[in-house]
Formats: C-alpha cells, structure tokens, sequence
C-alpha cells in the first residue's frame, strides 16, 4: 500500500481504527464517528480498499484448516479414556477412604479392649487398697475415709465427710486407670 498525499497526521489517526473496523473490533461512538468520517474522506476510503484488497489476497493464500475423517473418532476416544482414568482414580480413592475408616475402627475397638479392662482392674485395686489402708490404719471400711472428712470440717467448717471418699476413690481410680491403660496398649496394638 503507498501513501496517498501528504497525510501523515492523517494516516496516524484512522489508519488503525480502519483495521479495528475491518476486524469488527469498533463498536458504538467510535464505530459511527469512523463511518461517518469514512462517508467524507477519499484518502480514508482508498486506505479502507488496499486493507480489503490485503485481507483478501492473505485470505486466499491461506489454506483452509480442514480437519480428518478420523478426528471425531480420536476426540472422542480421547476423551473415554480420560473419563476412564477418572474412574479410576475415583474408584482407587474410595477403596482408600474405606481402608483407611477400617483401620481407625480396628484401632478404636483395639483401644477400647485395653482401656475397659484397665479401669475393671483399677477400681478393683483402688477397693483392695481402701480396705487394706483401713485394716493398716485400724478403722475398719472407710470409716478412716469419714474421720479425715471430720478433720477438714473441723479445720474449713464445710462437711466434706460426705465426698471425700468419691473424691480419694476417683483420684486413685483415675491415676491407677493411666498407669494401666498406658501399660495394656502397647500390648492391644501389637
């Protein structure tokens, strides 16, 4: 394409907005204030005919894209198999997460077995030490319980006779059901 005139300021102005417009990239004020100035100007109207005559000459020595008989068949076939793998995947994942629910049940059950057994057998120790602290202590039962409640009556004025044997008896039971419970599931989980 060779210049027509003198126009440089011209041609900087509407050469690229011609192109926009060829291009369909122009859309209202813009395209309406081209077409109008496009309607008045020769120079602008033979700039607008060499893009058309470019844009045809580019476009016929293109080749056309043309896709093969077979590319429906190899897209679609494509995409089985990626649906395929997903399945897969799926399917392997939920094997896992079920797996792996089976191993936390196992460990819980596991766990379970040690830790009944340990407090069956604390309570029972924490009986036999009560009744062997008050044969040693000479007051039979937890009598020895009842008379160190009376003490701490005496001395804070609150009847604490009538809990302190479930407080002494919890405190043994629960750090007797610790030691045990720690001792009995290494034992459970091998």
């Amino acid at each position: 394409m060779t210049p027509h005139g003198n126009h440089p300021d011209h041609d900087l102005e509407w050469h690229e907005r011609l192109q926009d417009w060829l291009d369909g990239d122009l859309e209202g004020p813009e395209r309406a204030a081209l077409e109008r100035h496009l309607a008045s100007c020769a120079h602008c109207q033979d700039t607008l005919e060499h893009l058309q005559d470019l844009d045809r000459e580019l476009q016929s020595a293109l080749p056309k894209p043309a896709l093969d008989e077979t590319f429906d068949a190899r897209l679609f076939a494509r995409i089985d198999e990626i649906d395929d793998q997903r399945s897969a995947a799926r399917a392997r994942a939920q094997a896992q997460a079920e797996s792996e629910l089976a191993t936390l049940a196992g460990q819980w059950r596991r766990t379970l077995q040690a830790v009944v057994p340990s407090i069956v057998a604390t309570v029972a120790v924490v009986i036999a030490l009560a009744s062997s602290l008050a044969d040693i202590v000479g007051m039979p039962g937890v009598q020895w319980l009842q008379a160190l409640g009376a003490r701490g009556e005496d001395a804070t004025g609150v009847d604490v006779a009538s809990f302190l044997p479930f407080v002494v008896l919890a405190a043994f039971a629960a750090a007797a059901s610790y030691v045990v419970a720690r001792w009995l599931t290494p034992l459970a989980e091998s």
